[in-house]
This record gives structure tokens, sequence and C-alpha cells, in this order.
């Protein structure tokens, strides 16, 4: 099987991110700016749902449980609607619920005995606190299955989406990667006729803003913009930006 086919449905997810000309650079990025996913689900047709993530390949979070600590956890920020994105089973807690309250933790599977001793169980642990080094103490919302080896990225914590301390005001900042389901019927295709009305209206004052012409006066000038769309199926293979949430392999060679 290949990469991400066991989301119930993986045909029907892509993730959206950029391609950026300026300055005769060539910018490709996998995410987009955090006020995006808001807009998308509001001003896109045929969406069923949008969920967003944050991490990078070097993301490590040191925990602590007690008097015990567990450094270089593997963590990804998500936000309430991962369950309903992504097909892994969440095996205790509220799959809803799990990441809607701040300063929240899933746990994967594997890490309830490690942190909780053998006696364990993932029932036990809803509603325990640990703390993430240098951020926050957080509460135990819920306990999911490990994840799947075939999969573009991977984590062994899940914590609210409120603890990232990154930029989310602008379309054109650091952006989080962010995953559409399209109704059934729907294709990609059809997103990119509206993306460009979304451009001139998100996008363009902000390249006013940070560069001081207008949309119109950037691209004329040999300044490109669009938003770009990638299968879910595809993402191991066939992307390979710097700012991927995880190394990738190269399709070419598979």
């Amino acid at each position: 099987r290949g990469f991400d086919t066991y989301h119930a449905d993986a045909d029907r997810i892509v993730r959206v991110g950029t391609r950026i000309k300026l300055g005769g650079e060539v910018i490709i990025s996998p995410t987009v700016g955090a006020p995006a996913a808001k807009a998308f689900k509001e001003e896109l047709p045929g969406i069923d749902e949008i969920a967003t993530i944050f991490s990078r390949p070097y993301f490590r979070f040191n925990i602590s449980v007690g008097d015990k600590s567990f450094p270089s956890e593997q963590g990804v920020y998500a936000d309430s609607l991962f369950f309903s994105m992504f097909s892994i089973p969440v095996v205790a807690g509220n799959p809803s619920t799990a990441l809607t309250e701040p300063k929240s933790i899933v746990l994967t599977e594997s890490l309830v005995k490690k942190y909780f001793g053998d006696q364990a169980s993932p029932e036990s642990v809803i509603g325990e606190l640990v703390e993430i080094e240098d951020q926050a103490v957080v509460r135990v919302t819920a306990v999911c299955a490990d994840v799947p080896q075939q999969t573009h990225f991977t984590f062994n914590v899940l914590i609210s989406s409120d603890l990232n301390p990154r930029d989310r005001q602008y379309w054109l900042g650091e952006g989080v990667f962010t995953y559409v389901k399209l109704a059934k019927g729907q294709t990609a295709e059809q997103l990119h006729d509206i993306f460009p009305a979304l451009t001139e209206k998100y996008i363009g004052p902000e390249i006013k803003e940070f560069l001081g012409v207008n949309l119109s006066e950037f691209l004329a000038t040999g300044g490109e913009f669009e938003f770009t769309t990638t299968p879910i199926e595809d993402i191991h293979l066939k992307s390979h930006a710097e700012t991927e949430i995880a190394v990738n392999a190269n399709g070419t060679y598979v």
C-alpha cells in the first residue's frame, strides 16, 4: 500500500501550499498562513472539512510526568479537527473534543506505559497532567493508536494548537500545514478557479504592506503568487519543499 492511503477519505484530502516568485527566486511552500483555514472554509465551495497542523522534522519536546523526564518526544501542534481529517483511531477519550480545550495533549498508545507504568491503561491516564518543558502543564485528553509507518508525518504526542508560538496574523507569515477534505464529487481543480479571487482579497493587501506595491504591480514586474494543492497520497513521494513537515522520499527511485 502507498503512503497515507489508510485515511478513510484519502482520495478527497489535499494539502494547500503556495508558490511565490520574488526577486527572481521561486519559493515553494507546503504551508499557508494561519488565517487561510477560516477563509477557505467560508469562501471555498465544496469543502467538507479543514484541519491544520504545525511541525518540523526537528521538532522535539521534553515531557515530564511527576519526577520522570522523557526527552525528545516527536510532537505536532494540531487543531480540534485533526481526528476528523486523519483516520488515526482514538482508543480513549473523545476524538471530537480532544484538542478543543487549551493546553491539551493527546498521547500515542505506546507512551501510556512508558509514562505512567505497566499498570496504566489508556482510559486510566485521561485527565492526568504532564509538563511540556518551557511551554506549559497540559492535560491528557485522549490516547490514540500509534501512527502507521506509511504516512508523510509522524508523532508521539499531539499538542493543542493554542500552544503553537508561531505567527498567526499573516497569510504571508510562517504558515501551517492546511488540509482540505473535498466534498464528494468535488475536485481540487475547482478550488483553483476560486484561488485567484482569494489572492487578490487577502494576499494583495499584505504584498502592499510588506513590499509597498499593489498586487498588479507585483505581478507586472515579474512577481508571481499562486496557491497549490497536493493530494495527501502524493506528499511523501512528490513534495520536496525545504519546509516540509518531514523528510520525504524521492519518487524517482521508488
